[in-house]
């Protein structure tokens, strides 16, 4: 059964137009009659779901699932969920509509009678932007210990505003669930869009892990940037090699989400939006995406009205006020000003062109005598410290990071810092990735990691809180080994590379 403009549903929804189909069911946009707001009612209807030899019973509990989650994850980067209906006859979730259409529509010219692809990528900078938003949706989703498993260009829709948000959580694996033996998905192995599937996703029944996500958010980045489909080229093409303007922190980390070893990829989407934040500095882009109809408020919660008439005549009568004072600017008489004050002028711009003399000149001194090396040393070392410091490393030194990338193994530790422990134990293993980005493999089986940069033979590790500490670096043996010291206290750790 197809809906038509008009019909109302559950007495509450009145149906607007049909918008497509989701993994499970049919979608349309409709307006909630008490609250006049536009809402997207996905509908599953058990009459229509009895062909294929499919079970009915895994796909409404797929349906319920997707409404679960959806419900229970209230976040900027996802299509929040607000209901959930049933009847005898009928299932439907009422969520959040996304008006700016979805990142297939922006990828793809779907105008055009042959669907054909754009001739290039989107701009470097709003490519970015999305990833960045994706990432921020993917963290929130493993921070629960759930796998989207079906990511890709058509789950990605965009807000009135631009903003990127996931959405069709129904074929989501849940904490610690395995496909059942009987379950006809399960002997499909995972369930999914085969053109956006990990290896791991494509090839086993085992439960899934973040990075499965993270491969398919480097296809859908690729994607994006080249308007081609990485699995259907040459295993390790990278994307400068199609579109010469991607950045190379954009490269490496693309080439880290598409290996096919999950270990080599970011391990979750939380680390995407690290890595993310790292270069760009936010997890949101400074630029402006006009939305399609104007409003006076963008943060204005759904169940009030756009316009708020007091604050529009409090801001005519403020533009009245200002508009009386700037007339009473243009009835001053300027030459009888400068013919009775004309020595304070004068005198103010030689002030003025003093200060501005001097500020050149301690900005940019003269080369001191030896007798005030030292002073002016000072002034420098004081003037650098007055500078705030970054909240996290943006950027790398590609050359000098190129002898310690790769994975290490900690094979001595000696002296110990005041806290009373060192930082690395026997046995950890720490891999310089090219992005900047530290993992550390524990010993007894946990991982985390944080960010580095190397200079002039020194490097720095950013923490929590932005604490920084510096080592200086040795490399021996043909850069097999190589040895850590920690400045300002006695620790050392050694490390043997791992091959």
């Amino acid at each position: 059964m197809e809906f038509k403009s008009g019909d109302i549903l559950f007495d509450k929804y009145r149906i607007e137009k049909r918008l497509g189909e989701g993994t499970f069911g049919e979608v349309y946009l409709v307006t909630h009659l008490k609250l006049d707001l536009p809402r997207a009612v996905k509908l599953l209807q058990l009459n229509d779901q009895t062909s294929a030899g499919i079970d009915f019973g895994e796909i409404r509990q797929r349906f319920q699932q997707e409404a679960q989650i959806g419900a229970r994850i209230n976040h900027p980067g996802l299509i929040r969920v607000f209901d959930f209906d049933e009847t005898p006859e009928i299932m439907s979730i009422s969520m959040e509509y996304a008006s700016g259409g979805s990142l297939q529509n922006l990828i793809y010219d779907t105008g055009n009678e042959y669907g054909m692809a754009k001739k290039s990528g989107l701009e470097i900078s709003r490519a970015i932007e999305i990833a960045s938003q994706m990432a921020d949706g993917l963290a929130a989703i493993h921070a629960l210990d759930i796998i989207h498993r079906d990511l890709k260009p058509s789950n990605i829709l965009f807000d009135e505003s631009g903003n990127a948000k996931i959405s069709d959580l129904g074929l989501a694996q849940l904490p610690l669930s395995q496909p059942s033996q009987t379950s006809r998905i399960a002997r499909m192995t995972h369930p999914g869009t085969p053109a956006y599937m990990s290896p791991e996703q494509e090839n086993n029944t085992l439960s899934l892990k973040p990075p499965s996500d993270v491969y398919t958010f480097g296809l859908i980045l690729f994607e994006m940037l080249t308007v081609r489909n990485y699995k259907n080229l040459r295993p390790g093409t990278r994307a400068r090699e199609l579109r010469a303007d991607v950045p190379q922190w954009v490269d490496d980390l693309l080439a880290d989400c598409l290996s096919d070893d999950p270990e080599q990829r970011p391990w979750s989407g939380e680390e995407l939006s690290k890595l993310f934040q790292a270069h760009t500095g936010s997890n949101q882009s400074s630029e402006i995406h006009p939305a399609p109809e104007p409003v006076v408020s963008i943060n204005t919660p759904p169940s009030q009205p756009a316009f708020d008439t007091t604050r529009i005549l409090d801001t005519v009568k403020s533009a009245i006020k200002t508009d009386e004072r700037m007339s009473r600017v243009r009835q001053f008489d300027i030459n009888s000003f400068l013919k009775q004050y004309w020595k304070f002028v004068v005198s103010g711009i030689l002030v003025i062109a003093l200060g501005i003399v001097l500020l050149i000149t301690v900005n940019n001194p003269r080369p001191a005598a030896a007798s005030t090396v030292a002073t002016a040393t000072k002034v420098k070392s004081v003037q650098a410290t007055s500078k705030p410091a970054p909240t996290v490393v943006r950027t790398v030194n590609a050359e000098e990071i190129k002898p310690v990338l790769g994975k290490w193994q900690v094979s001595k530790v000696v002296g110990f810092p005041e806290k009373g422990r060192p930082w690395q134990d026997l046995g950890n293993i720490l891999e310089f990735r090219s992005t900047g980005y530290l993992k550390i493999d524990t010993y007894d089986g946990k991982t985390y990691g944080n960010y580095y940069n190397v200079e002039n033979g020194k490097v720095t590790f950013v923490f929590e809180k932005n604490r920084k500490e510096v080592w200086s670096i040795a490399l021996y043996k043909y850069e097999e080994s190589m040895q850590l010291r920690h400045e300002g206290t006695t620790e050392i750790i050694d490390l043997k590379r791992v091959k």
